[in-house]
């Protein structure tokens, strides 16, 4: 019968016929159907162009399918094209760097950390997945509000974010890292990932408090408290502290002999620190865990601090998952509860549901996309490696071969690959080569409409795919694609960084970025839903939009090392009040109670009275007599009054904003070399308005 033999997906699908199994030896009409089929021009873009990359890669002698004669998609209705911009695009992200030629980068890691060793800044990087997610969240936002042709009604609608796929063949690490990125550019997402929960940064932070509460002589927790937002230490001064009390062979030791020998701003912060640590303990004797929690929750304000950086759900989600996880061991004591998490933490995974509403973008991975249809599909992460774990392991199973392990020379003492190991580990290879063909083949033929893929190569690597050993020596999906087009149009790509192609009457865009063009780059896509660190980020080139001599640049640098090496940079027609102290240190005195009292003031408050704040400092014990005596509140009240002028009603006012970034060097200093350098600092005051900083 041929209706067994066919399977039609839906009206605007094509048609699939697989001779693998003779699954047509008694259809007599089968042939004849091929046969009518045979000159027939399809209308849709994304049906010929999967017929492009099938027909280049799907040779029987690399994936057991003959493609061309026995199983080539056929379309099974007239398809009206949905408008006259493409309906294909690939993006590819050119990553020629040494690394990435070396070996593949671990994904999962959102960035990596800046090593003394080996010289190499790579803290707050972007990850490849991350910089992808741009490109879509970009492509997305220019798509909705377009219209598309609906076979099955045979009518034209509107694209909305409930009509848009994004799919993986990797599940994790991406769908997090993507709709970290999304969700920041005001796009809305619906995803599972599968999060260990207490490797997870916030969930982290909480169980650092705990641990502190539990033994104020962990070191790690303690630093990890200290630093908080609520806590507000930075990393200078922990190591003041660490440098103050060297002899110390603790560091909660320093910490101790620094608040009872000084008295300043840092050891307010710890006592401050300390105050709600123990409180945190007294709580603890009249409440469970699970209480415990919550309250720590409410008074470090950590709702509030990761919703105002674009974690806020995630954080929500994470939460409940915690409380979820101790019901049933609430009636521990802080001390076994600590126990139990460094013990079965890494056992302890969940499948985490973000969605943000109805109508949002689909994240899946090919695998879970079977059977289903979107008009817009994005497919991304085509640039990584498939994974050959399998033929690392020490015992080889094929289901064809049988069993194979490696050789042992017990002369030498080593172990190594016999031929037979070697034929184990081709064949292998070629099996999950071939299955990783089935996978494409589904992801392609999932768009109705408009099919993306984005993807992260070295364009230099990238070879023509023509026979079945140029088939199997790729190792990613966009070497298959890109391998099908000819080098003389991979040339072109390169200089031009944009073409198109004729692949079987589908017309396709290729568009090449480079690596460093999304360096640093955390633009917002749509303005609808704006966040403040999303805005803080993207504006904050501006503020560094200086070229600096190239000798004077490390790799490491705050602002005010950047700044104070420039001749320009100077503090012109400052004048304190006068006094009878002498010296660089009182000098630096009063500068930090000027700090101090522009901190301080409500310069938000549309009534604003300088004077009288101040003179409430005093009364609060906020601001000592003695400090009022050497600055000049006049001068404050000038500035003060010079700022609330430009603030609007709307505005968003932070002050304090810690930032840690890093620039190309070209960027800026006079010189091509794109080595990374670190610049971190303090932002006194930032006003966000609408468009700007």
């Amino acid at each position: 019968d041929v209706k067994q033999s066919i399977y039609r997906f839906r009206q605007a699908e094509p048609k699939i016929f697989l001779n693998k199994y003779n699954l047509y030896k008694d259809c007599q009409t089968t042939n004849k159907l091929v046969e009518l089929n045979k000159n027939f021009r399809s209308e849709s873009d994304i049906l010929n162009f999967a017929n492009f990359v099938f027909d280049g890669i799907m040779q029987k002698d690399c994936s057991g399918i003959d493609y061309k004669s026995t199983s080539r998609l056929e379309f099974g209705e007239t398809m009206k094209k949905s408008c006259e911009h493409e309906q294909i695009k690939i993006f590819v992200i050119n990553d020629n760097s040494e690394e990435s030629d070396e070996a593949e980068q671990d994904e999962n890691n959102i960035s990596s950390c800046y090593s003394v060793k080996d010289d190499k800044l790579e803290f707050g990087e972007y990850t490849k997945i991350q910089k992808e997610a741009q490109i879509v969240a970009s492509e997305i936002s220019q798509m909705i509000g377009k219209s598309y042709y609906d076979a099955k009604t045979k009518s034209f609608k509107t694209i909305d974010f409930g009509d848009i796929a994004i799919l993986s063949r990797r599940k994790s690490g991406v769908a997090i890292l993507v709709s970290d990125v999304l969700k920041k550019a005001g796009i809305p997402v619906n995803c599972t990932y599968r999060c260990n929960l207490y490797e997870s940064y916030d969930i982290q932070m909480l169980i650092n408090i705990l641990k502190v509460v539990e033994n104020k002589h962990n070191d790690v927790a303690l630093i990890s408290t200290l630093c908080m937002a609520s806590n507000g230490l930075t990393f200078t001064e922990l190591s003041k502290i660490r440098n103050t009390y060297k002899s110390e062979k603790f560091f909660y030791g320093a910490v101790e002999n620094y608040l009872k020998d000084n008295e300043d701003e840092i050891s307010l912060k710890i006592e401050k620190c300390y105050k709600k640590l123990k409180n945190y303990r007294l709580k603890f004797c009249n409440c469970n865990l699970d209480e415990l929690i919550l309250y720590i929750v409410q008074n470090e304000q950590l709702e509030m601090y990761f919703a105002i950086n674009g974690y806020g759900q995630e954080f929500e989600n994470h939460l409940h998952l915690l409380l979820d996880s101790i019901n049933s061991i609430k009636n521990y004591s802080l001390a076994e509860f600590i126990n139990y998490v460094d013990t079965f933490a890494e056992e302890m995974s969940f499948d985490v549901n973000v969605k943000d509403s109805e109508n949002s973008v689909q994240i899946n991975t090919i695998h879970s996309s079977k059977g289903l249809e979107y008009p817009v599909v994005f497919l991304i992460d085509t640039g990584s490696r498939f994974n050959n774990q399998s033929i690392k392991d020490r015992i080889l199973v094929e289901n064809e071969f049988g069993i194979s392990t490696k050789s042992l020379d017990i002369e030498n003492h080593c172990l190594y690959d016999s031929p037979i190991n070697l034929s184990f580990k081709k064949k292998i290879v070629q099996e999950e080569k071939m299955e990783q063909m089935r996978l494409l083949y589904v992801a392609l033929t999932r768009p109705k409409n408009f099919l993306t893929v984005v993807g992260t190569t070295n364009i230099e690597k990238i070879t023509e795919v023509k026979s079945a050993q140029d088939v199997l020596g790729c190792d990613n999906y966009l070497s298959w694609i890109l391998g099908l087009f000819t080098s003389s149009e991979l040339a072109q790509l390169s200089k031009d960084k944009t073409i198109h192609k004729n692949c079987c009457n589908a017309d396709v865009q290729i568009n090449m970025l480079d690596q460093q063009q999304l360096q640093c780059n955390n633009e917002q896509v749509s303005k609808n839903q704006p966040k403040i660190q999303s805005n803080f980020n993207n504006n904050f080139e501006k503020v560094l939009d200086i070229q600096f001599v190239e000798s004077n640049l490390v790799k490491k640098n705050s602002v005010s090392q950047i700044l104070s090496d420039e001749q320009h940079y100077n503090i012109s027609d400052f004048t304190a009040k006068v006094t009878d102290r002498e010296g660089d240190e009182d000098f630096a005195l009063i500068g930090t109670v000027y700090h101090k009292i522009m901190q301080l003031l409500d310069i938000k408050n549309p009534n604003l009275d300088v004077k009288k704040q101040i003179e409430q400092f005093v009364i609060d014990g906020t601001l000592s007599k003695e400090e009022l005596d050497i600055v000049d509140i006049d001068k404050i009240d000038i500035a003060c009054k010079k700022i609330a002028n430009q603030i609007g009603a709307g505005d968003v006012v932070l002050k304090e904003q810690q930032f840690v970034c890093f620039f190309p060097a070209n960027q800026l200093i006079n010189t091509s070399s794109v080595d990374k350098i670190l610049v971190q600092g303090v932002a006194d005051l930032i006003i966000i308005k609408n468009d700007e900083i």
